[in-house]
């Protein structure tokens, strides 16, 4: 991978977390999640009108945005309700790590991309990482495992499957369109939907008392989510899928650093050890 693709990867790895920090520890994740993807693409929509009429992207592109826009409203809202049922440190890593089992699947079938035998070991070391941190405590005589908890597994693996999925998407239309205006066009008809989806009787009051509370935190949340997903999307239209598709989850790392220190969960060696699998799958997949 390129240097540039590397840096790109390494923002976006910060900025994914940080939002989905904000996410878990309000007080309402489904609503919030809903929240922050509204915002980013309501903000740099005028940016959008203006591409389009400038530029406008051919059918394909299009039937890209539409698939990627269904995708995203299962995302947000299996995602929303999985940070209701465990905490961040279970839900993100199996999450992310369910989508890098899948995604050089994807890119051998799909895009007919070769692996050198470095991104193997850097892919099987960030698989192992990060089935590690998710799986290892629920086999511990310590931890309760509770229907909420079982549930919330079971949404982070589909999570997983989701973003393997819109992987493939992305990969194919950001050769269409620049991934700047792409992020903001897939994400206004997946967070629209998402509100449908919404576990909450009273969706648009909620939606707009949540906001009311805690705008700051949407605006902020929004704009890094807009960028990140950005950042990441240059850097997949720049790389091979199965390299960029994998290497992005050193986020699973910086999630696991915003919930440590900022929402005080514990983080064992277990997890430590595989933080450092997970660092090092990262390297090697960069030296490739």
């Amino acid at each position: 991978m390129s240097s540039l693709a590397i840096s790109l990867l390494i923002l976006y790895c910060i900025g994914h977390s940080y939002w989905n920090f904000l996410v878990k520890r309000s007080e309402n994740p489904s609503i919030m999640i809903v929240l922050i993807a509204l915002g980013s693409w309501i903000i740099p929509f005028p940016i959008a009108v203006y591409y389009v009429f400038l530029s406008f992207p051919p059918i394909e592109a299009w039937v890209y945005i539409l698939i990627n826009g269904i995708l995203q409203v299962l995302y947000y809202s299996l995602l929303g309700r999985a940070y209701k049922k465990a905490d961040m440190s279970i839900v993100y890593p199996l999450a992310r790590g369910t989508a890098v089992f899948f995604i050089p699947i994807w890119g051998i079938i799909f895009m007919n991309e070769a692996l050198s035998n470095l991104a193997i070991i850097g892919i099987i070391l960030i698989i192992f990482g990060t089935f590690i941190i998710s799986l290892y405590p629920l086999f511990s005589s310590k931890f309760y495992i509770s229907n909420n908890v079982l549930v919330a597994i079971l949404l982070s693996i589909l999570v997983g499957l989701n973003i393997s999925f819109y992987t493939i998407i992305d990969k194919r239309a950001v050769d269409l369109v620049s991934p700047f205006i792409y992020t903001i066009l897939i994400t206004i008809g997946g967070s629209i939907g998402a509100i449908f989806f919404m576990s909450t009787e009273h969706k648009f009051r909620d939606l707009r008392n949540v906001f009311y509370i805690n705008y700051r935190t949407v605006i902020i949340g929004s704009l890094v989510m807009y960028v990140s997903y950005s950042l990441m999307l240059y850097a997949l239209k720049i790389s091979k899928m199965s390299y960029a598709g994998t290497a992005r989850e050193l986020t699973i790392v910086v999630g696991l650093m915003w919930s440590y220190f900022l929402l005080k969960e514990t983080i064992t060696k277990h997890r430590l050890f595989a933080i450092i699998l997970i660092f090092f799958g990262a390297i090697s997949i960069s030296l490739a």
